[in-house]
């Protein structure tokens, strides 16, 4: 799968669940876009504790997000699907990552930078 060209051909969109996006908001979703990647199964996409630098739309293949537990054990939070917009945290905090997220599959992921808060 190589990487769409621009956000308004992107296959995902066609999986929206909500209201789609005008041109110009799509416009806007492409500045941010700094990368389009495949990783291999059992990859890392990010880890907690990790500083916050992209955001991530699973474009194909599974993953899941997961937090490691003071115990050592893991608790699984959520699937990630194909469609899904996936790394951002409502609270923000100090800017590092509460959970980790991990490759099920092959996944292939468009990273994009947050905006900067003001």
């Amino acid at each position: 799968m190589a990487a769409p060209i621009h956000c308004a051909e992107c296959p995902v969109r066609r999986l929206a669940l909500f209201q789609p996006l005008d041109p110009e908001e799509v416009s806007i979703a492409e500045a941010f876009r700094t990368d389009f990647r495949c990783l291999k199964p059992g990859s890392a996409i990010f880890r907690q504790g990790e500083d916050i630098r992209e955001v991530y739309t699973l474009h194909g293949g599974w993953a899941y997000l997961y937090q490691n537990l003071v115990d050592g054990g893991r608790q699984i939070l959520r699937l990630i699907l194909p469609g899904d917009f996936f790394g951002f945290q409502v609270d923000m905090g100090d800017g590092a990552r509460i959970y980790s997220a991990q490759a099920l599959t092959s996944p292939w992921l468009c990273a994009c930078s947050p905006p900067p808060t003001s």
